[in-house]
């Protein structure tokens, strides 16, 4: 948009959904252990917003999105149907929600739960892609 000053069609604003809430995934679910540095050193990010208690369900809802729009994609012809397979990441979406639910004091757990997300980004890129090309 910035380059051309044309809004994407609906097609490519519906795919670019599941990669950016992916990677701001990664940048929230990384900004729950810093809450406490944060607030002292006057930082102000989305989980000084919404405080740690309540980060699990920002996070929730970013899920919500990728698989809305994942779906929502395959049923218009946007994705072959191979990118159905990314609903295979749920559990370990879920366990990094529970994570955030349940540990969002505990640094170690929340490490864990960056290491979900960014696996799980890594591995529905690659259906996405995978998706698109087939």
């Amino acid at each position: 948009f910035i380059q051309t000053g044309i809004f994407p069609d609906l097609e490519s604003f519906i795919l670019s959904i599941p990669f950016g809430m992916l990677v701001a995934m990664i940048l929230f679910a990384n900004e729950v252990p810093d809450y406490p540095g944060d607030i002292k050193a006057k930082k102000f990010n989305l989980v000084s917003v919404v405080k740690p208690q309540n980060a699990f369900i920002v996070y929730t809802l970013m899920v919500l999105m990728i698989f809305a729009a994942v779906f929502y994609g395959v049923i218009f012809g946007y994705l072959s149907i191979v990118a159905l397979a990314s609903f295979s990441l749920v559990i370990p979406m879920i366990k990094a929600m529970h994570i955030l639910k349940a540990h969002y004091t505990d640094k170690p757990m929340l490490v864990k739960a960056s290491q979900l997300t960014i696996m799980v980004h890594t591995l529905i890129s690659v259906i996405l892609i995978l998706a698109l090309i087939l």
